[in-house]
Formats: C-alpha cells, structure tokens, sequence
C-alpha cells in the first residue's frame, strides 16, 4: 500500500467484519440512488443506460448537438436573461462578498502558512478546531451573503424558467428531465462538512496565494449555482440526458507501474503543501485541482477545483472525492464505472445537491488500459465524466463557455501540462535519490522532450505525434502557462514570504501545535 494515504482501519482490522450498506454508503460519502444508477449504467455496457451505446468507455459516446432553429432561440433566451440577472447582480454583490469572505480565507492562509513543504494532511487537532471555529464565526457575513444570493438565484430562476416551460408547454420534458437528475440529488452535505472545505482552502491558499483563493471562492458563492441550475442543467429549458465524455493523457508508462503513476497523482493533487517552485508551477495552471486526503473515519471528503486562467474569470468548485486508497473503516470498496481503468485514484461526484459546481455527474480519475480504443495511452490518466446535460450547443458544444463539450475540449488542452508536472516530479525524485547533480534542470529537459499534445475532437482525441517541446514553436499549452508564471513573479515572491513562516523557529513551534492526533474522527 501507498505511504501517502493514512489508512486508519486495514481490512486486517476488519477480519470477521461485515461493512453493511449503509456503513458503505457513509465511508464512500454514497447514496442508494446514485449507486442504483451507476450500477444499471455498468449492466448496460458501462457508457449510458442504452444498451446500444456499447461497453467501451475508452472514447466519448456519440453525442449530435441540436443545430435547429429552436435550439438556437433557447440558447438565446437563456444567455439574454442571463445577462440581465447577473448584470444586476454581480455588480451589488461583488464588493460586499469579497470582503465578507476575506477574514476566514486570512485564518485559513495564515494556518496552513505554519505547516512545512511535505505536509500531506492537514491533522483536525485541537488547535485546527480553534481556527475552525474562529472561521466560522467571522464567515456568518459572508454567510448571510451567500444565501441571500441563493435566494435571489432561486427566484429568478423559477420566474424565467417557468416563463420559458408554459410558453412551451414543455411539462412532460420537465418531468423527464427531473427523472435524469434524480441520482445525483442528496449527496452528502455540504454544511455539516464545512472542516472539509476549511482544509481545502487551505489548501488552494498554499497553491495559489490569498488574495486568488479569495477571489476565486467569493465568485463561487456568487455564480456557480446560476451557471448550474439555471444553464448546464435545466430541465425547465432544455432536454437532459446522461453524456459520457472521456479524457485520456498521453501514455506515462515510463513513469513506472500503475501503482507509482497513481501515487505520484496523489502527491501533486492531494498534498496539503508543495515546495515553492512547484507551486509556481501550479498557479499558472488554468485548473488546479486539490483533493485533500480525508479525515479518519472515511474515504471522501470535500475537495477544490480551482479553474480560469486569469481575471476576471477565475473561481472555484466544490467536489466530493472519494480516495481509492483509502482504507478508512476496514473498506476498500471502490466502484469503477469505466472499463478502461487499469487502477483507480480518485471518484469525484459533481451532485446536484451541491451548488457550487456548475456540472452535475459521477466523474473519475483513474490510471487507463486505453483498451479498447486508445491503446497508444496505455498508463496514461483517465477521466471519464458521466453528465447531465443536453444537445444545445451553448452547454454541449465543444466550443461553448461553458457544458459538458466545453470541458471535454478543456482536459484535453490541460492534460498535457499535467503528464508534464508527473513525469518532471517523478524524475526530479529519482534524479535526486541517485546524487544527480542539477537534477531540477535533467528532470525539467526530460519532461520536455517527452512533451506531446492531442488532436482534440470528440470520440478520440489521438497523440499529435508532435513530440517534444521545442517543436511547437513556443505555441503549446505549457508555454502559455509558463508565460503566465513569469507574469506573477511578484505574487510568487509575497507568496513564498508568508508560506515561509514554516521555517521559523515560531512556525516550526506553531505546527507542531497544529499537527496533534486528530481531535474529532467524524470530521
């Protein structure tokens, strides 16, 4: 077993032991619901519940967009009431949000600020439940803020989406649509995790900074539960359907068996503090996702994507992510939808019931076969996405702002970078343990002449074949973000100072503090 992960129960201590349903269902952070669908999916072949769509999940399952007239005047009615709500909006709420939210992101800054490079969980201490609860308290205006946004969102929502459904006469359609979303409704609660997404933040602080952390979580509370309910996935205006959209990297086989590819994805993901130069790295990215290893008594917990390349369309996103190493409570139950995994990671659910992601789905991210249509991307990573959505270009369409067809288009532009940052990592490791000299420059040089990109389309988006960075011209995705990182010295340099208080003999004191057993198992 990995040493990342801390496995509080083994299956050893679990000998003799039952894990009944409902203990599952707790430790997986699962519902009956969403396993019942997921499990029909998986009978049916494994991509929708049409057992015509077939079992291979290597590839996106054939999805035509709706090109007609009407579709094109609902695309329209939708992003012109959108226009005039958060036009209205926006504007009042900014401000006030921004420095609502500013005092809890300081604690949570300031906290994980104390812990050393290396730190892989933040401990839910007795002093971690003192800044908690410090946040907490100083959150109430930001709070307050947050539903009063949801209510307004509410609102509006049902007015122009009622508006659209009875001049259309679309009732039948709402009532299938709502079938549609029924498995990804009452997943775990948000409110009753808030520790989860207190380490999260931190997390992100550590990544990218305070005042981006900060900036990106107030336009979440703001946005996301728009760009959810009433644009990705409204049954009021569109027709919702299950998509799978697959994503799968070049091939990391050189990087060794699945086992060290999925640990060194843990490392980079889930980690509570990177190295300096790491996290420069990072921030440039346009998505950073951070997964913290959960608390002891399971093997979910809340985790953060943050997403946009630069302002002013930067955020996050809430997930709820179960660790397939984990083996919390005797349990290493971990289903996998997609039959092209060669050893899972991580199970990200995007439920319905959480707002604050714009996309609605059971999504994972996996180590691939790439069997049975890719098998050049043997090892590579997967991240098969089964979505609610629909066939309207505005949030189907590879092009669009935002959807299902956006996303896929994204990973396979960001995936990439990703590979690059694993297979630098791991040999800067290997370089390093063998007394190398100048092994950050040979991990660096090898990672670029490694370097390969995709033809993205839907289906497959096959290797370009163009390997190696200097072959693109200074026009691939990681020479944009590398450009985006010299942008932000001055952000790194304020980042490093405070990240710093670690190595003082007052932050090295602080930590030790911060880092007693765990206070609370059940949070």
């Amino acid at each position: 077993m990995s040493s990342l992960i801390e496995n509080y129960g083994t299956l050893a201590d679990a000998k003799g032991k039952r894990i009944s349903e409902s203990e599952r269902m707790y430790l997986n952070g699962e519902s009956k619901e969403q396993m019942a669908h997921a499990a029909a999916i998986k009978a049916a072949g494994g991509v929708s519940l049409n057992k015509a769509d077939g079992n291979d999940t290597s590839k996106d399952q054939v999805w035509k967009l709706d090109q007609s007239t009407s579709a094109e005047r609902t695309d329209t009615y939708v992003l012109v009431t959108t226009i005039i709500w958060l036009g209205i909006k926006l504007p009042l709420m900014a401000i006030p949000m921004l420095l609502a939210n500013t005092p809890a992101l300081l604690i949570a800054r300031l906290y994980i600020a104390c812990l050393p490079p290396g730190t892989q969980r933040v401990k839910r201490s007795p002093v971690f439940y003192c800044a908690f609860s410090l946040a907490l308290i100083l959150s109430l205006p930001a709070a307050a803020l947050i539903l009063l946004s949801l209510a307004l969102d509410s609102v509006v929502y049902y007015l122009f989406s009622g508006i659209y459904c009875t001049a259309l006469c679309r009732w039948s359609n709402l009532l299938a649509g709502w079938e549609k979303i029924e498995p990804y409704r009452n997943g775990p609660s948000i409110i009753l995790h808030l520790p989860d997404f207190f380490v999260a933040v931190m997390g992100q602080c550590a990544r990218q900074g305070f005042t981006d952390t900060m900036y990106m979580v107030s336009v979440m509370w703001m946005l996301m539960p728009w760009l959810k309910y009433y644009i990705c996935c409204n049954p009021w205006v569109y027709d919702l359907d299950h998509r799978l959209c697959q994503q799968i990297s070049t091939s990391m086989k050189d990087l060794g068996p699945p086992s060290k590819v999925a640990d060194m994805a843990r490392k980079i993901i889930s980690r509570a503090v990177q190295r300096d130069e790491r996290t420069h790295r990072i921030n440039s990215w346009s998505f950073v996702p951070h997964y913290p290893f959960p608390p002891p008594d399971r093997r979910w917990a809340l985790g953060l994507q943050s997403g946009g390349a630069a302002y002013p369309g930067k955020f996050t996103l809430i997930v709820h992510t179960t660790h397939a190493e984990s083996r919390a409570g005797g349990c290493d139950e971990q289903f996998v939808l997609s039959n092209s995994c060669e050893q899972p990671i991580y199970r990200v659910m995007l439920w319905y019931s959480n707002p604050f992601h714009f996309l609605t789905g059971w999504v994972e991210a996996s180590v691939s076969t790439g069997m049975p249509s890719q098998p050049v991307k043997t090892l590579g990573g997967e991240h098969p996405m089964w979505l609610v959505t629909g066939r309207n270009p505005m949030i189907a369409g590879r092009d669009a702002f935002t959807g299902s067809g956006m996303i896929d288009a994204f990973f396979d532009y960001w995936l990439p970078v990703f590979v690059h940052e694993m297979r630098r990592t791991t040999w800067e490791n290997k370089l390093r343990k063998e007394g190398e000299e100048n092994w950050g420059e040979k991990a660096k040089d090898y990672a670029d002449e490694m370097y390969e990109e995709v033809n993205s389309k839907d289906g497959v988006s096959s290797p370009n074949g163009i390997v190696g960075r200097e072959k693109y011209d200074g026009k691939d995705t990681l020479s944009i973000y590398a450009e985006m990182k010299k942008a932000r010295t001055r952000q790194h340099a304020v980042k490093d100072k405070v990240s710093h208080l670690s190595a003082t003999e007052c932050g090295q004191g602080i930590a030790k503090l911060q880092q007693q057993d765990d206070a609370c198992a059940s949070q």
